[in-house]
C-alpha cells in the first residue's frame, strides 16, 4: 500500500495465496469470514459517528468530517487505481456493469489503413497568451477537500506565452510512433525510459490488442475494434519518449507541458467540481469526461472544448507533464497521513 509501517512490515501480509486456499479450503473460508466481519464492524462504527457528529461548514482539516472525505477520495482513488487491474484480467473474469457505460463514440474500426481511422481530426498547436495562473492553497481559506500536498503558501506564477496541442494524442497518432519502431529505438527515450523498455519489453501500449494486421482496444469489460481517435493511453515515459518522436519527425521541439502551463490551460474553464476559488460548482453540466459523469472509458478527443480552443483540459486521459513533482513552500503534512510515500 502507500504507507511506510505496511510497505517494510512483512507481518502485515497474511493473506492466502490460492494455492494454499485450495489446499485447506475450510481455512481459507475462515479467513475471508474475518476480514468480511471486520469490514462491517469498520461501516457499523463509522456509519455511526457520521449520525451522530454535527454537520460544519467549511469543513477544516481538523474536523471529523474531513477525515471522511478522506476516506471517500481515498476510494474514489481506488476506484480508479482498480480499473487498470480489472482492464488487466481475462474478460471471462469481468462482468459489464450499466454503473460503468463504455462510450459508444468514436471511430472504431480494426485496420490503421482504413478510412475510418484516417479520418480523425488533424491535430494542430493552439497559441496560449502569457498570463498569471495561481499554485497553492491555504488550509485557511479552503472550501473544499484536498490532499494535503495540494497545499502551501499561495504564489501567483507569471506563464510566458506557449502552445499546446488542440487534441490529445489519438491512438491513430500514437500508432504512427509504434509503426516507426519507436519502442526499439532508444533516442527517443530518457535513460530511466529506456531502462523501463528493456525491462517491460512493450510494443505498444498496455491495453492494445494486435491480432495480426488487426487492432483492437482493452477497455474495462470488453474488447473493441481501435477507436482511432479516443487519446492513448500511455505511462509518462512513453508519452515523453512520443514527443521526441514527433519532434524529429515535425523539425521542430515539442515537450509535454509543465505544470504551470497545463494550469494556465485549466484556468480557462472557470468552474469546479464545487464552488472554490478556482471557480462556481459545475452542477449537471460537466466539462469533460471525469468523475464517471459520463462513461467509464475514454471518448473522442474531439468531445470537450474549452474557451481557449484546447480540448479535454479535464479528463478522458491520465496526462502527464513534465514538473517533477514536489511539496510546495510552506507544506505541512496532514496529521492522519504524517508518512504517507
Amino acid at each position: 500500500d502507500e504507507m511506510s509501517w505496511d510497505d517494510l512490515d512483512s507481518n502485515s501480509y497474511v493473506w492466502q495465496s490460492g494455492e494454499e486456499a485450495r489446499a485447506d479450503p475450510e481455512r481459507a473460508a475462515a479467513f475471508m469470514q474475518k476480514v468480511l466481519d471486520f469490514r462491517r464492524d469498520v461501516r457499523v462504527l463509522v456509519d455511526s459517528m457520521m449520525r451522530t457528529q454535527p454537520m460544519e461548514f467549511p469543513i477544516h482539516k481538523d474536523s471529523f468530517w474531513y477525515v471522511i472525505l478522506m476516506g471517500i477520495e481515498h476510494e474514489r482513488i481506488h476506484l480508479e487505481t482498480s480499473s487498470v487491474i480489472h482492464r488487466q484480467a481475462d474478460l471471462d473474469s469481468v462482468q459489464p456493469s450499466a454503473t460503468f457505460p463504455l462510450c459508444e463514440l468514436g471511430r472504431f474500426h480494426k485496420s490503421p489503413t482504413s478510412i475510418t481511422a484516417r479520418s480523425i481530426p488533424p491535430n494542430r498547436l493552439i497559441q496560449i497568451e502569457k498570463g498569471t495562473t495561481r499554485l497553492g492553497r491555504s488550509w485557511q481559506d479552503t472550501k473544499t477537500y484536498g490532499w494535503d500536498n495540494e497545499f502551501g503558501n499561495v504564489s501567483h506564477l507569471e506563464v510566458p506565452a506557449f502552445a499546446a496541442s488542440e487534441f490529445l494524442v489519438t491512438n491513430r497518432e500514437f500508432f504512427d510512433f509504434v509503426e516507426a519502431g519507436g519502442y526499439s529505438t532508444s533516442r527517443f527515450w530518457t535513460t530511466e525510459g529506456w531502462n523501463w523498455v528493456s525491462d517491460m519489453k512493450p510494443e505498444a501500449p498496455r491495453f492494445w490488442q494486435q491480432y495480426d494486421d488487426d487492432y483492437y482496444l482493452r477497455t474495462l469489460c470488453h474488447e473493441v475494434p481501435m477507436p482511432w481517435d479516443w487519446p492513448a493511453e500511455v505511462c509518462h515515459h512513453e508519452a515523453a519518449a512520443y514527443c521526441k518522436f514527433l519532434s524529429e519527425k515535425m523539425g521542430r521541439s515539442l515537450r509535454l507541458p509543465m505544470e504551470d502551463e497545463y494550469l494556465r490551460l485549466r484556468d480557462s474553464i472557470p468552474a469546479d467540481l464545487q464552488d472554490s476559488a478556482h471557480g462556481p460548482a459545475w452542477g449537471e453540466k460537466t466539462p469533460g469526461n471525469v468523475n464517471l459523469a459520463r462513461w467509464a472509458s475514454s471518448c473522442p478527443v474531439d468531445t470537450f472544448k474549452s474557451p481557449s480552443g484546447v480540448h479535454d483540459v479535464l479528463g478522458n486521459a491520465w496526462q502527464h507533464c513534465a514538473t517533477h513533482i514536489d511539496v510546495l513552500d510552506g507544506f505541512e503534512t496532514h496529521p492522519l497521513y504524517d508518512d504517507f510515500i
